[in-house]
């Protein structure tokens, strides 16, 4: 029997996504779309409920992927908390307080919180942690990432993820401009260019005297996003309270 999901965000960017890639998840059964602007479904999809009110419709599901706001996407928490639904998160740019009342929900139902839903980005994750933290400190380390004109948060959320997977960075830069003096050693320098209509592009550089690596990952589709959502969702279902990672979801990443 097909598990049964609300999706918030249905008219957004990314909602419209998820919307068309849900014909490749015979899996899942779409029972509710809900956002605050007015739109209409694909065709196939003319039967599913339209809805601004997500707690009119939190009980005819078995979950639900979220793709609106920090905001947005503590109501989800906190609802799905509330009726024992599981909870997809995709919303960045969250404040301390969200953070941990989306926390505080996770100890009630299953709620998987991520910056990027990119299987390629996942790969990204695990290759730099798997660098041991003594040849990291002889490396100079740079983010860049590139986004759209209209992302709101700098540094993207994924730049943020990748970040933490370098060890424990205490001296983030994010601005020089006001500087006057060389790199420290022990800083991490994060860049964020928006223009256009990109998608997003990561790159992590490792530099020292007389070489560079750089590892970058492209996305040109958004479709990798809401097919990574649509996969986490299925591998959700069923699993204890918590606060979950894709790292935890996904055994291999190169297998959805």
């Amino acid at each position: 029997m097909p598990a049964k999901l609300v999706l918030v965000g249905a008219h957004g960017k990314m909602g419209r996504e998820v919307l068309s890639s849900l014909q490749e998840f015979p899996d899942i059964q779409l029972v509710a779309a809900i956002d605050n602007d007015d739109g209409e479904l694909p065709e196939s999809l003319r039967e599913v409920v339209v809805s601004k009110d997500l707690a009119a419709h939190i009980k005819s599901c078995d979950g639900v992927i979220e793709f609106s706001s920090p905001a947005g996407s503590v109501q989800v928490a906190q609802l799905c908390a509330q009726y024992s639904k599981v909870a997809v998160l995709a919303a960045t740019g969250h404040t301390p307080e969200q953070l941990a009342a989306i926390r505080k929900a996770a100890t009630q139902t299953s709620i998987l919180c991520s910056a990027n839903f990119s299987l390629g980005i996942l790969l990204l994750r695990r290759l730099l942690r798997s660098i041991p933290t003594d040849t990291l400190r002889e490396f100079d380390i740079e983010i860049v990432e590139t986004h759209h004109r209209n992302k709101k948060d700098a540094p993207s959320g994924t730049a943020l993820e990748l970040l933490s997977c370098l060890g424990d960075p205490q001296n983030i830069i994010i601005d020089r401009s006001a500087r006057h003096a060389g790199r420290n050693k022990t800083e991490i320098g994060v860049a964020s260019l928006r223009g256009g209509d990109m998608v997003g592009e990561h790159t992590v550089f490792l530099c020292a005297n007389g070489e560079r690596l750089e590892l970058t990952h492209r996305a040109w589709s958004r479709r990798i996003f809401a097919r990574g959502a649509l996969t986490a969702f299925l591998k959700l279902l069923n699993r204890p309270a918590g606060l979950y990672s894709l790292d935890q979801l996904f055994e291999s990443p190169l297998t959805a």
